[in-house]
């Protein structure tokens, strides 16, 4: 895959292929990349702790995506 991307890309993927293997793939390729970490049981009790009434808007350039 490497060998068609262009200099400089980013690679973007799915927490369904957000592996411990792909990563070291790709960091060894020295390539950029974003995705998103897979939730846990953990995680699942900070979520259900969020408060939507205490939500602060920290930029209000993006509050677009809200």
């Amino acid at each position: 895959m490497k060998n068609r991307l262009k200099e400089g890309s980013l690679i973007v993927f799915d927490k369904g292929a957000n592996t411990t293997d792909n990563l070291k793939i790709i960091q060894k390729a020295e390539m950029e990349y974003l995705t998103a970490m897979k939730l846990n049981t953990s995680d699942d009790k900070i979520i259900e702790k969020y408060d939507l009434e205490r939500a602060e808007l920290i930029d209000s350039s993006s509050s677009d995506l809200l």
